[in-house]
């Protein structure tokens, strides 16, 4: 079985970034975007889910503040949350 391929990208937010690790970007299908737990946690606890990539897309991401996104001094919300996820969801249309 051929290995889905990775793309690590650094999407901009609020003067830093957020880190994003995409499984299997060549699959046609609608992506699955994985929402970390937190605040405070990155992505590597989702990891299994990168099985999935040989079906689907799969976008993991660390939090801003947390992993390889750059630690702003930014207070965890929902509203930053749902902008995180907006940001990603537009960067990779």
């Amino acid at each position: 079985m051929t290995q889905p391929t990775v793309a690590r990208l650094d999407v901009p937010f609020h003067g830093g970034t957020i880190h994003l690790t995409v499984f299997g970007a060549e699959q046609a299908a609608s992506p699955l975007q994985c929402v970390p737990g937190g605040p405070g946690l990155p992505h590597d606890y989702l990891t299994p889910l990168t099985a999935l990539a040989t079906e689907r897309p799969v976008v993991l991401y660390d939090l801003i503040g947390t992993g390889r996104s750059t630690r702003l001094q930014l207070p965890w919300s929902r509203a930053l949350l749902a902008e995180e996820l907006h940001v990603i969801r537009s960067h990779l249309g």
